[in-house]
């Protein structure tokens, strides 16, 4: 996709979140009883499927605003180097994990017994587009934002902790709930002794966890690639450098590494001095020419935006 065409579509499915968002909100609000009940203890922020909603009108809200200023004030500024961080720190951490987690928990108990976390009265309540807008469309979307562009994945440390965090808050809520109103979020709940509710909250973490991995995975998978390609293009001038680049190239698809950006080894920077630029590298601090650092990050930024 052209820029122009990314920020059209971010927008589109901006707007898609904010309708969804809007009508939640107004169905609560209209004096509707059987509605009434639904978000009864605990409102609406009970649910984590509505969570999710408020969460990706945000990230899409974020990568709006991200496309606007690089086109408006270009790439390189501070603030929207900020910005693109941030909106890959909310995409990889949570954006993508969370509706692809709600998606296949919900489908999964669904399918096996909708009573536990669906029942069936609720068709006569909301109607059935609202329930598969909630549950079945959260996924393409994050699917696109995946392959639509790379994302930068901080170390997973970094990553899984967020997302315990942000799992730790969500479990602390609903106990909460219980503990304030004696009712569970979800009928599952309801069926389950301490001990196997335990189990359940770890194993959904596990799987939250997993989906983080297989984001980053696909991420590297992805553009890892196109970005070597795009490297070697721009280096295929210096026959020494289009050289190494395709032998990283090589190196790090059979290691399976987790980045597709440059490798920042310092071992590795130094075989790239000696292997490929031996004429222009500084000798009294033995540094690469600032060139080579500035056309990787040209292809980087290219990537990013």
């Amino acid at each position: 996709m052209t820029r122009a065409s990314t920020c059209i579509y971010h927008f589109l499915v901006l707007g898609w979140y904010i309708f969804l968002n809007y009508y939640i909100y107004i169905s609560q609000s209209r004096g509707d009883h059987r509605k009434s009940e639904i978000f009864r203890n605990g409102g609406q922020w009970k649910y984590l499927t509505i969570l999710n909603l408020f969460l990706q009108a945000i990230f899409y809200g974020v990568a709006c605003l991200d496309d606007v200023l690089k086109r408006i004030k270009g790439k390189g500024k501070k603030d929207i180097k900020f910005i693109t961080a941030f909106r890959d720190l909310l995409f990889t951490t949570l954006a993508f994990p969370v509706s692809s987690f709600v998606f296949l928990s919900f489908w999964i108990l669904f399918l096996y017994d909708r009573e536990l976390v669906y029942p069936k009265t609720l068709d006569n309540i909301l109607p059935v587009w609202l329930n598969h807008a909630m549950h079945m469309s959260i996924l393409p979307p994050s699917l696109v934002e995946l392959s639509l562009r790379p994302h930068h994945y901080s170390s997973r440390t970094k990553g899984l902790s967020l997302l315990a965090a942000a799992s730790l808050a969500y479990i602390g809520r609903v106990l909460w709930i219980y503990s304030e109103t004696g009712t569970w979020v979800y009928p599952i709940f309801a069926k389950l002794n301490p001990l196997a509710l335990t189990a359940f909250f770890s194993l959904s973490y596990a799987l939250t966890a997993g989906i983080y991995l297989l984001g980053e995975k696909l991420n590297h998978l992805k553009w890892v690639s196109e970005f070597f390609e795009d490297l070697y293009t721009a280096c295929k001038h210096l026959p020494k450098a289009a050289q190494w680049v395709s032998h990283v190239k090589h190196a790090e698809l059979q290691e399976g590494k987790e980045h597709y950006l440059w490798p920042g080894a310092a071992a590795r920077k130094k075989e790239m001095i000696a292997c490929c630029f031996p004429r222009i590298k500084e000798e009294e601090n033995n540094r690469v020419h600032p060139f080579f650092f500035f056309l990787v990050g040209e292809v980087v930024e290219q990537r990013r935006s």
